[in-house]
């Protein structure tokens, strides 16, 4: 994926940084600032272009609608020059960033970043060392089996709060509040509304059994 229209940029100037939204990724991929990041994705990325996701990560917690990047400020943070024009070493990150598909142009002031990091595709897999692949590969196994006893914890919560009476919005907002990853919380809140409505289903029937045999 290369950039349409690359940027090009001064010491002085300023783009506009937004948040690129995918669910999916959002729900399966990986902070930036995670040890996942710092063992895969910096041997794929890039130190450079790996810091600059970092900030950008922290930037997003407290700016989660986007803000204005200063270049300069920003390419001393992470340790590259800041000169302006096609070659410089902060467009070149930016140009990596898009390459790599961690985040599209929008406009020529305007980069969409990625919050959240997919998991390595098999081509950038194989680009790691055989240590690093089989603890890539352990790692997953592990997420995936923490992640299925999460989200039956998530759901068996989520059926208590509307059980209760809360309404479906009210407990996802919930759920992240007490620590769950948004992408988790709300399928976990379909799954129990979905049981919560069998239930509710099943106990109408019995009441009405028991109203015709009385």
């Amino acid at each position: 994926m290369t950039m349409s229209a690359p940027l090009e940029i001064s010491s002085n100037d300023a783009i506009n940084i937004c948040q690129w939204e995918d669910a999916t990724t959002e729900q399966f991929g990986f902070d930036p600032r995670s040890h996942y990041a710092e063992l895969f994705w910096l041997p794929i990325l890039g130190p450079s272009t790996m810091w600059l996701l970092r900030n950008l990560a922290q930037r997003f917690d407290t700016e989660p609608d986007g803000f204005q990047l200063d270049i300069n400020e920003a390419s001393r943070a992470i340790g590259i020059g800041s000169k302006g024009g096609r070659s410089s070493s902060f467009n070149r990150t930016i140009t990596r960033i898009v390459n790599f598909g961690m985040g599209r142009q929008v406009d020529s002031a305007t980069i969409a970043v990625r919050r959240i990091l997919p998991s390595l595709h098999a081509g950038q897999l194989r680009r790691l060392s055989p240590t690093a692949r089989r603890l890539h590969h352990h790692l997953l196994e592990e997420r995936t089996a923490r992640s299925g006893e999460d989200h039956t914890r998530a759901t068996q919560v989520a059926l208590t709060l509307l059980h209760l009476g809360d309404s479906p919005d009210i407990v996802e907002q919930q759920l992240v509040v007490w620590g769950v990853q948004p992408g988790l919380a709300r399928p976990a809140v379909d799954e129990a509304w979905a049981s919560k409505a069998r239930s509710d289903t099943r106990q109408a029937e019995d009441e009405l059994t028991h109203l015709m045999d009385a």
